[in-house]
């Protein structure tokens, strides 16, 4: 079992809480209150949900005060009604788990509405989120979303009073306040720029710690292990790439939300271990790289998009594939194969799993194969997916950095002398391998690892000098366990080599959940890079209910002078 947490709430909740109350008092006694709780018969009639709350404590009141001032605003007199109350909540009480477009469609159809309404509000350390919609059942107007972020419990109600001015403007035609775009950013208040000119988010030690700007999508019912972002269809645009679970996806990024293009499964219910996209075959679009080992074999994919559909290119490879920046050749394709035979002992370790050496690779119009016959390097204890390559700081000495068994960060020389080993953990992730079908107690070390999250080595804050970029998620287990694991928070760190040891220079605030990946690219095509990373809120276990992710991203707010 792996437990992911929500966030936790802090003392403002009593404020919210009797400031909720007196509102919903309020509420019910303007005109229209009445009507819109028994649901008289208008032009258009709604179907208000109850919202699916996502939070470590019971904030059932929270449930039904949203209801109940989403049926007062938009009830109408004359052109707009709304289901009753009772009616609703009769025709949901058997139902389990959040509610989907076909889920709610469902319900609405059986109530006979026009319309239903349906939302979530999740909350995760001191941010919360709210995603909402109005979708059309009997209509033919277009699905009314909302998808804001923002901080403080106080700000719910406004949040939510917006949404229904939108729904009213939008679909009825009624004369209201014209609010944001939905997925939009909320930008809180700043102070003087002590960041240079990071994320007005991260944790800039001298910084305002009021200040947040990030954007984060919806619920994804899927333990999402890897992200990427690339143009893969040859629009010109980025793409955001998710592996979830057995099964990897695609997605645009348009007007601050995230549609589903096309999903690829494995078909033999494997998980993938790890995710790229590059174009490495030249042919204007990104293959998409999905590593996945079968019981004892490798069973990666290579897939590309065509008529928009995700189709293999190459199947059942018997390389681990990654795209790397390697020093003085940019980016590449590596790979590397798994030990085969009959091997006992020490052959299981994670040092062992592998066949030595990391290899270039290179399209050959059929397959992706080595180039020459050595290996790009052969370094013990540094594997295809545990590690990163550049310069650091004004050195401009390349390195290796490796994350090793105990997740501590290593510090290597080009030939694999140790240069220095941190004290913290990072990298860490719940993405296990097991390199042996027959587990045994005593041996669990042997025989499955954990695959760390992909870091960065670049220059982030435009200040000429690189930086690494890294995940820190915060154990609860505190490595008790070899194969059970589970993370409370986690966050992303930007570190520094000043030739002694690595110092943070930024860090993201914290996250619930278990950080599982990130990567750096423009999300949502701007123009400027964004800090994209994967979130587990739940695990997929069966006793646990239904998984649930994230893609949380940040955008990095760069130097407008030029750095000479």
């Amino acid at each position: 079992m792996h437990n992911v947490r929500c966030g936790s709430l802090r003392i403002s909740i009593g404020i919210f809480i009797t400031s909720l109350c007196a509102f919903l008092l309020l509420i019910t006694a303007l005109p229209g209150s009445r009507a819109a709780a028994e649901g008289e018969k208008g032009k258009s009639l709604i179907a208000v949900l109850p919202f699916s709350i996502n939070a470590d404590k019971d904030l059932g009141f929270l449930r039904e005060g949203i209801m109940d001032m989403l049926m007062t605003r938009l009830y109408w007199k004359d052109r707009v009604s709304v289901v009753e109350k009772q009616r609703v909540k009769d025709a949901v009480k058997d139902i389990s788990g959040p509610f989907d477009l076909a889920k709610a469609g469902d319900i609405g159809r059986r109530l006979g509405a026009d319309y239903v309404l349906f939302g979530s509000l999740t909350i995760f350390g001191e941010s919360l989120s709210v995603d909402a919609t109005m979708a059309p059942i009997t209509k033919s107007d277009e699905p009314v979303t909302v998808f804001v972020q923002t901080k403080g419990m106080e700000s719910v109600i406004p949040e939510i009073n917006t949404f229904a001015q939108k729904v009213n403007s939008t679909i009825f035609g009624r004369s209201v306040v014209e609010p944001e775009p939905s997925g939009r950013v909320v930008q809180a208040r700043s102070g003087q720029d002590r960041g240079g000119g990071i994320n007005p988010n991260f944790t800039v030690y001298d910084s305002d710690p009021e200040r947040t700007s990030f954007w984060k999508s919806r619920a994804i019912n899927k333990e999402v292990m890897g992200i990427d972002i690339a143009d893969v269809n040859g629009d010109k645009l980025n793409e955001l790439i998710l592996l979830e679970e057995t099964s990897v996806s695609v997605y645009a990024f348009r007007e601050g939300t995230i549609a589903r293009l096309a999903t690829y499964d494995a078909g033999d219910g494997n998980r993938f271990v790890w995710l790229d996209a590059y174009d490495i075959n030249g042919n204007g679009r990104a293959e998409i790289f999905a590593s996945k080992a079968s019981g004892s074999d490798i069973s990666s994919v290579v897939l590309e998009m065509e008529g928009g559909k995700l189709k293999a290119i190459v199947k059942d490879s018997s390389w681990f594939y990654r795209v790397i920046n390697w020093p003085g050749q940019g980016r590449i394709l590596v790979g590397q194969q798994r030990m085969v035979g009959n091997h006992t002992g020490e052959v299981n370790l994670a040092d062992n799993f592998f066949v030595r050496g990391v290899f270039r690779l290179a399209w050959n119009g059929k397959d992706y194969r080595e180039q020459g016959q050595a290996p790009l390097f052969d370094i013990k204890g540094v594997y295809v997916f545990n590690f990163v390559a550049g310069t650091l700081g004004k050195d401009l000495t390349p390195y290796i950095v490796t994350v090793d068994w105990y997740e501590k960060l290593k510090l290597l020389t080009m030939d694999g002398q140790q240069v220095h080993r941190s004290s913290d953990v990072y990298g860490g992730t719940l993405n296990l391998i097991k390199t042996a079908e027959n587990i045994k107690t005593e041996t669990l070390r042997r025989d499955s690892f954990f695959v760390p999250s992909r870091m960065l080595i670049m220059d982030v804050d435009k200040d000429g000098s690189n930086e690494l970029i890294v995940n820190q998620n915060r154990s609860t287990t505190l490595g008790i366990a070899e194969r059970f694991r589970a993370f409370s928070d986690g966050k992303v760190a930007a570190l520094s080599w000043d030739g002694i040891s690595f110092n943070p220079i930024w860090e993201s605030r914290k996250l619930q959940g278990c950080l599982s990946s990130l990567q750096v690219m423009d999300l949502d095509n701007d123009g400027n890079d964004d800090l994209v990373v994967s979130l587990i809120q739940e695990r997929g276990a069966s006793f646990m209910g239904k998984a649930r992710s994230a893609v949380v991203s940040y955008k990095l707010e760069q130097k407008k002078e030029n750095v000479k």
